[in-house]
């Protein structure tokens, strides 16, 4: 670190502590805090690594063999919409939800737990731009959902069709 920038960083800690928002630890406080520690160490309680044991645990691993694990996960999930992960979440996900959407002129009607899977098992109903997975949202979960979402103001739905699907209501549904 340069000198005028270490001045900077001293002279703003300073107005810092002056403006006496900033208490200062008591009298004797890094000393009682030093010989615990000391004690602590001498009593086995604490290790710190040294710089040379931490360099041994690095050369261990071998790095040929971690590439070669993310080549072939890679090569695995090529071509998958959405790769398993925290991004894909089961029905039994504790956030999952019912689902029921239609489209009218595909004569299609969707329902199921978890909105994701639901598009993801049925892709062929949408478009491939609707598609376009960004961590665990596309554009055709984001406007189904929008169906859902009910304005605050209004107490009415934010949208009532996306793209030619519509919200079922539970009472609609046939039986």
């Amino acid at each position: 670190m340069k000198e005028e920038t270490r001045k900077k960083i001293s002279e703003a800690n300073k107005r810092k502590w002056a403006s006496g928002t900033r208490k200062p630890n008591p009298e004797g406080y890094g000393d009682k805090i030093s010989a615990k520690l000391k004690i602590a160490h001498s009593e086995g309680r604490m290790h710190v690594p040294s710089h040379e044991d931490s360099m041994k645990g690095l050369a261990a691993r071998d790095m040929d063999k971690v590439r070669e694990a993310a080549r072939r996960v890679a090569k695995m999930n090529t071509g998958v919409p959405m790769p398993p992960g925290p991004g894909a979440k089961g029905p039994e996900h504790h956030k999952a939800r019912y689902w029921i959407v239609k489209n009218t002129g595909l004569g299609v009607t969707l329902e199921g737990l978890n909105l994701n899977d639901l598009v993801r098992e049925n892709s062929q109903y949408f478009e491939e731009g609707d598609l376009n997975w960004n961590k665990s949202r596309c554009r055709a979960t984001k406007g189904l959902r929008g169906l859902f979402e009910i304005r605050k103001s209004t107490g009415k739905p934010n949208a009532l069709s996306w793209k030619g699907w519509m919200m079922v209501d539970v009472s609609d549904r046939e039986i």
